[in-house]
């Protein structure tokens, strides 16, 4: 999808959709293309056990419990990108309700320290249903000086 994207894009994921952006960036044509990476409440540094639990708070695990499993086997690989990335990152971060705590974005920032960090007050995990304005204020706010 990033070949069809002008060059220099920004790269923005959510949750899930986070992991698969970090994956997709393992490939250097894609990186090329890409101006940085915005993570929406997420991070590569996964606990399974503490993923498995949020996830069952707030849906239906059991019916995406193999998608689950093959994104926490992963965490090890998109870890490993993530601290190889030469590419400006953003994590935007709910406050209560999010999935993250302070360990989670210590271990982002350990692994790739030159990442922005964003809180969004008032906003749980699914920050654009949230504070949708907060959300775009803050990736535009941050990302304006990445083109």
């Amino acid at each position: 999808m990033v070949h069809t994207e002008p060059p220099a894009s920004v790269v923005v994921g959510a949750s899930l959709g986070g992991l698969a952006a970090i994956a997709a960036l393992a490939d250097p044509a894609v990186r090329a293309r890409v101006a940085g990476l915005v993570l929406v409440d997420v991070v590569p540094c996964l606990e399974p056990s503490r993923v498995r639990r949020f996830l069952a708070s707030v849906g239906p695990l059991g019916a995406h419990t193999e998608l689950v499993e093959d994104t926490l086997a992963q965490a090890p690989r998109l870890r490993q990108v993530t601290a190889e990335l030469d590419l400006p990152l953003l994590l935007v971060h709910g406050g209560n309700g999010s999935s993250l705590t302070d360990e989670d974005i210590d271990q982002l920032l350990h692994l790739a320290p030159h990442t922005t960090v964003r809180p969004i007050r008032g906003a749980g995990h699914l920050i654009a249903r949230d504070q949708p304005v907060a959300l775009a204020q803050a990736v535009i706010a941050t990302t304006a000086a990445w083109r």
